[in-house]
């Protein structure tokens, strides 16, 4: 989701990256986020899409403004093993929501322990009155 933000900027993505920066909520982060960061933006279908500076922005804001979570339980639940730190995170972090940028893995799931599992709307249309 992070990438997706910073590739298109004005998207909803683009927007809760905003409302994250702007203080409207905490945005809990690991070193294992930061790694899945740096791997993906190297994609070939994302690398010609995405500018190194602002990739590397969003790495350093998560390091200064994020709640930083430094030991991750472990958790193995999803099928892709690469989504299994963002359930460790939600965990450890006692999330509200988990927003993650696939569609299908695991939104599947809709809960995990206190966090409620949704797609950029439906956080988005958490922030509505």
């Amino acid at each position: 989701m992070m990438l997706s933000a910073v590739a298109t900027g004005a998207t909803r993505t683009g927007i809760i990256l905003e409302h994250w920066e702007n203080g409207r909520f905490v945005l809990l982060s690991c070193e294992e986020q930061i790694a899945e960061i740096r791997r993906a933006s190297r994609y070939p279908k994302l690398s010609g899409r995405l500018v190194p500076s602002r990739v590397g922005k969003l790495v350093g804001d998560l390091r200064d403004i994020a709640e930083f979570i430094w030991d991750l339980p472990t958790v193995d639940i999803s099928k892709d093993h690469f989504d299994n730190y963002l359930l460790a995170l939600a965990r450890a972090g006692k999330a509200d929501f988990l927003v993650p940028g696939d569609k299908a893995g695991l939104l599947a799931l809709e809960r995990f322990d206190t966090a409620r599992i949704v797609t950029a709307q439906q956080f988005l249309d958490s922030f509505q009155p």
